[in-house]
């Protein structure tokens, strides 16, 4: 093999290395669409933790809300059509201050039978501004769409496009 050749080849597999390292570490961890998700863990009202990681290979609509938002509680309509799906995990996180006995409560009278939550530290730390926030996460981790109130429509589209 000459010269030229061999620093050919040595140049491909330097590009090849480079590409593959950029590809595996350009996904930072954030609160953006195209981010890893941050971390999420939380206390549910049946008792048990939920912990966004722990949810890897399936998808994941995290629902920031509170009980005093009407837009909150009309998008539950959507979400119960959705949270029955298999592989498809839906929670949601109360911001405000309720106690559990009280968020209960509320989460009964208005058909909420996914996993409910309070987690003022998860509002905070994704930076949600405006109620509701829907954060759907891919199996990977990714997350793939951040917005306020979402219509059942948009949720079909993309969970066929992400499922």
């Amino acid at each position: 093999m000459d010269k030229r050749a061999t620093l050919a080849a040595l140049a491909m597999i330097v590009v090849g290395l480079g590409t593959f390292v950029y590809l595996m570490g350009s996904t930072k961890v954030g609160v953006s669409v195209g981010d890893k998700a941050l971390e999420i863990t939380f206390d549910t009202l049946d008792g048990s933790s939920f912990k966004l990681s722990d949810q890897r290979g399936k998808l994941v609509i995290v629902d920031f809300a509170t009980t005093a938002c009407p837009y909150c509680i009309e998008e539950f309509k959507a979400l119960q059509e959705l949270a029955k799906r298999p592989g498809l995990i839906v929670v949601t996180v109360n911001l405000d201050d309720s106690n559990s006995t009280y968020l209960a409560s509320f989460a009964a009278d208005n058909g909420v039978y996914w996993r409910v939550g309070a987690s003022i530290e998860a509002g905070i730390d994704y930076k949600i501004d405006g109620v509701p926030t829907l954060v759907l996460v891919d199996k990977s981790g990714v997350i793939r769409y951040r917005d306020y109130y979402t219509s059942l429509d948009a949720l079909n589209g993309m969970l066929a496009r992400y499922g």
